[in-house]
């Protein structure tokens, strides 16, 4: 439900923009190329955010999700977009900090995997102490059972301490192993995903490869083919949820348009907000990378540091962590800044 509020908004920011600009947004036949590229990066655009989502259900940590989706947008995005435009942008530069952001992400999942490990193994101490206590407590209980329960009584009473519930302990860590791998696996989805949106959005607004002027039609305008953008995305979100809602994935329920609509309004204002954070970034990234380049304009994948920042500071991921995880996750964060000093450095 509140992906809906958040496509919603994107749209209506969108919107707005364009008609305030003032740019001619009907599309002409010869111009349905720029506005389809434009489409085709906001359905990118769309399935990224969505696997972002999936990931942190499945208990990926979004101190991981997010530099490891913005560090693949920062390294397809900007390798793409320096073919597209290798004047706009210093390649040692520019390459440098495509270097740091890689860095990045082997750090996030060093420190992810480190957290685990560590967390793994104090659920096993936790075990073992409590499987060698119920040990510890069995000889007297087991002396006092009969006078209690009856002479040949084996049923548990309250209290009683047992050790049957560690292979259910055991399966619930596999089970929560194995969904942390797979929202892995989504989010690095989403980051490929993510990574070809913003060369998409190029080709629409600068024709490098010469599609749309082959048929006689020019490319549109930032505002314009923004609109379009967020168009495509806004349909393939509400086709998208529209259609999760209706098969949900196992473990979730049911929902309909009907229980959206009388959904209760707390907490929708923040899908709202972040719909129009996201509309703001969007189109100061499309007007940055039209004055400054498209691969250079990447810098504002970014995000992750403010991202990680949440996750540690208040959403309360890699509590107790060990001393080399938070060196690992301060090494990210100087990666981090590295990458987006040098992309800011590149351009020409």
């Amino acid at each position: 439900h509140a992906y809906l509020d958040y496509a919603t908004a994107v749209l209506l920011v969108a919107t707005s923009f364009a008609l305030a600009s003032g740019q001619p947004l009907s599309v002409s036949s010869e111009s349905w190329a720029s506005a389809g590229l434009a489409a085709v990066g906001g359905c990118l655009l769309m399935l990224g955010n969505l696997s972002m989502q999936r990931a942190l259900l499945l208990g990926v940590p979004l101190t991981i999700v997010l530099p490891l989706q913005g560090s693949l947008t920062v390294v397809l995005g900007t390798s793409i977009n320096y073919v597209l435009q290798p004047e706009r942008s210093e390649p040692r530069r520019l390459f440098a900090g495509v270097a740091a952001f890689l860095v990045a992400i082997a750090l996030s999942a060093t420190a992810h995997v480190a957290h685990e490990r560590q967390a793994a193994s104090r659920r096993e101490r936790r075990r073992r102490r409590k499987r060698q206590h119920a040990a510890s407590c069995r000889p007297c209980c087991g002396a006092q059972a009969p006078l209690v329960n009856g002479a040949g009584s084996s049923t548990p009473q309250a209290g009683e301490l047992t050790i049957e519930s560690a292979p259910a302990a055991d399966a619930a860590t596999t089970t929560a192993t194995a969904n942390a791998t797979t929202g892995l696996f989504v989010a690095a989805a989403g980051g490929l995903c993510f990574g070809f949106f913003s060369p998409c959005f190029n080709l629409a607004v600068n024709d490098e490869l010469g599609w749309v002027r082959q048929s006689g039609g020019a490319p549109l305008k930032v505002f314009a083919a923004n609109l379009y953008f967020c168009v495509a995305f806004a349909l393939s979100a509400w086709a998208a949820n529209l259609a999760l809602m209706r098969w949900p994935p196992p473990g979730t329920q049911r929902s309909s348009l009907s229980e959206y609509a009388s959904s209760p309004s707390d907490g929708r204002w923040l899908a709202l907000l972040s719909g129009v954070v996201c509309a703001i970034g969007n189109a100061a990234q499309f007007v940055g990378g039209d004055m400054a380049g498209f691969a250079s304009a990447d810098l504002v994948q970014a995000f992750p540091i403010v991202g990680t920042v949440w996750g540690v500071a208040c959403l309360g991921e890699f509590r107790k962590a060990s001393s080399r995880v938070y060196v690992l996750l301060a090494a990210m964060y100087g990666a981090f800044l590295s990458a987006v000093a040098l992309l800011a450095w590149s351009v020409r």
